[in-house]
């Protein structure tokens, strides 16, 4: 379990770091004041997946809801701040548990690009909202994907000039069908914890 856990958590850093070339490469370093990459563990709380309508042969009936357990997020974000006020975020999570009861597991998997607005100052503290596009999958017992917006508030409490901690409530808003159930608008809601480290620095504006 140990093992498994070290091994997913590097390979979301590597890929972390992945992201980050790419967004330092999309433009020239004077127009992005820096660029944070933030490994990150979170936890998702059990959540309803799927309602489905069953009959008996009396001709009795009801509804038969599934829900998937609550479980360890892991994942990485990429965010390259071009103010004090403005960013641009790439996000993945995923995570695995089973469905409430049973030992079928579901594995979800999530990817966002959002803006996020700031207030406050990196050097010390500074609080953010998040608006965005979504991208769920799911596989496993249940399968299905979908897009769909992306909300969130995230909260970086710096702890020197490079490193900071960052807390993260994600909502992926998705609409997909699951299994047998019919398309409708779903989400996945999970609230993160991570170690941002700033890879690129320039002198910031001021307000």
């Amino acid at each position: 379990m140990v093992k498994t856990f070290k091994q997913a958590l590097l390979g979301n850093t590597a890929l972390a770091c992945c992201l980050a070339t790419t967004l330092a490469a999309a433009r020239p370093c004077a127009a992005q004041r820096s660029i944070d990459v933030t490994p990150f563990v979170g936890y998702y709380p059990q959540t309803h997946l799927t309602s489905a309508t069953y009959w008996s042969f009396l001709g009795s009936g009801g509804e038969f809801e599934s829900s998937q357990d609550h479980a360890l997020v892991l994942g990485g974000r990429v965010t390259a701040w071009e103010s004090r006020r403005l960013a641009f975020d790439v996000s993945f999570g995923h995570w695995g548990s089973p469905i409430s009861g049973t030992h079928r597991v579901v594995h979800a998997t999530t990817g966002g690009l959002g803006l996020l607005l700031s207030v406050g100052s990196r050097d010390t503290a500074c609080f953010s909202v998040v608006g965005g596009l979504s991208f769920v999958s799911l596989s496993g017992a249940v399968t299905g994907q979908g897009w769909g917006p992306l909300l969130g508030a995230s909260a970086r409490f710096a702890i020197d000039s490079v490193l900071a901690l960052r807390v993260e409530m994600e909502n992926h808003l998705y609409n997909s069908s699951l299994g047998a159930s019919s398309s409708s608008l779903r989400h996945v809601l999970f609230l993160s914890f991570g170690l941002s480290v700033r890879l690129s620095r320039h002198p910031e504006p001021p307000t």
